[in-house]
């Protein structure tokens, strides 16, 4: 666990569904794209009103309708970091 930490801790963003690696990028501060489906049950995840995460303030949550949804938001996403990049 402790070099999983390591290792998100040295990325300066994160890319992930909603698993462990969301949970300790968001512990950690990491700004963080999490992709979940709108149905999830994680409470963590669960206000479908908002891209922001409650507990943690570095994750925006992009939820998907279906699984044909993933690419579409996984572009999206790589779009806001190659216009915070540049």
């Amino acid at each position: 666990m402790e070099s999983l930490c390591a290792i998100i801790d040295s990325l300066d963003y994160v890319i992930t569904i909603d698993n462990i690696n969301a949970q300790i990028a968001g512990a950690l501060g990491i700004k963080t794209f999490v992709i979940t489906p709108y149905n999830n049950e994680n409470f963590i995840f669960s206000n479908l009103n908002k891209e922001k995460c409650d507990w943690y303030p570095s994750i925006n949550v992009n939820y998907i309708n279906n699984h044909s949804n993933y690419n579409k938001k996984l572009r999206n996403i790589i779009k806001k970091i190659e216009l915070k990049i540049k």
